[in-house]
């Protein structure tokens, strides 16, 4: 709660939140008592700001052999007549879980890397100090990854025995690729008896 104190005839308290307070206040003579109320509005330091992460807007798609990419908050406007400490926290809203994480989600400025694609992901920033906390919203975009160029050829072998060539059962078929151009890919694979033989 608020807090006051006095320094000979005067007296001083302070507000713990905004809001109205009233103020009694009292002198006592060692024989009679006489005292007085006094209203007082204490209101927070004003703050605002915004967000903006570039041409991250809308539905995005990174340049060609960029996957993943990493994405850059810029706070905007930060406006603050206070003279407390700022604290930063970075997340992201309800509705775009994911596992994606901020290099600081403490700092003005970090960065990100969206982990999941198509994705929509709406960060926000929420700004405190002793008085107040305020969350601001950047406007949500929907993360495309990029394809895999046609360039991409898959060769299959075993030893050297390449192609469609028999093999021995229980040995393991190796798979090659060749031109993709991304740093993270995940490579997937499913196989089929086509003899059907048990």
């Amino acid at each position: 709660g608020p807090t006051g104190y006095h320094v000979g005839n005067s007296a001083y308290f302070t507000p713990s939140t905004q809001g109205t307070y009233v103020v009694q206040l009292g002198v006592f003579d060692g024989c009679s008592l006489v005292s007085t109320t006094v209203t007082v509005v204490a209101m927070c330091p004003e703050l605002s700001f915004s967000i903006d992460l570039g041409s991250q807007t809308g539905t995005f798609q990174p340049p060609a052999g960029s996957n993943p990419i990493s994405v850059s908050t810029v706070l905007v406007g930060l406006t603050y007549t206070g003279t407390g400490t700022l604290t930063y926290t970075w997340s992201f809203a309800a509705g775009s879980a994911t596992s994606a994480t901020f290099s600081n989600a403490a700092d003005p400025e970090p960065t990100f890397t969206p982990t999941v694609a198509p994705r929509t992901y709406t960060v926000q920033l929420t700004i405190s100090d002793n008085c107040q906390t305020k969350t601001v919203q950047a406007t949500p975009f929907t993360y495309i990854c990029n394809a895999v160029p046609g360039a991409v050829t898959i060769t299959a072998f075993t030893g050297n025995t390449a192609g469609n060539n028999p093999i021995a059962t229980n040995t393991p078929v190796q798979m090659e690729t060749s031109g993709i151009q991304y740093p993270f890919v995940t490579l997937k694979a499913a196989a089929t008896d086509a003899t059907n033989d048990p």
